[in-house]
C-alpha cells in the first residue's frame, strides 16, 4: 500500500538522521560544555527534522564545527546556562 511505504521511507530517513548526527550525553557535554552551543534552527547548513521541517534549536560542535544531538537532559543544562 502507498500508505505504508510513506511509512517506511519516512522511518528510513529518520534512522538515517539519527545516524548522521553524534549524539551528545549529559556526561560529555559537562567535560566540555563551551564546546557546544545552541543556536536557531535558521543558520545556514542547520539540518531539518526527518519530516523536513526547521527545528527551532539545533547545537553545533565548535571544536568540529559540525551539528550534534544533545541528550534531553544535556540540551536542558545547556538551555539553562544560556540564560544565566
Amino acid at each position: 500500500m502507498v500508505w505504508q511505504t510513506a511509512i517506511r521511507i519516512d522511518y528510513t530517513i529518520f534512522v538515517l538522521f539519527l545516524i548522521k548526527m553524534e549524539h551528545i550525553d549529559k556526561n560529555t557535554y559537562l567535560s566540555d560544555p563551551k564546546r557546544y552551543e545552541i543556536v536557531s534552527g535558521e543558520v545556514n547548513g542547520a539540518p531539518l527534522c526527518p519530516y523536513g521541517n526547521k527545528y527551532r534549536w539545533v547545537v553545533i560542535d565548535n571544536k568540529t564545527k559540525e551539528f550534534v544531538r544533545l541528550s534531553h537532559t544535556a540540551f536542558k543544562i545547556a538551555k539553562n546556562k544560556s540564560y544565566e
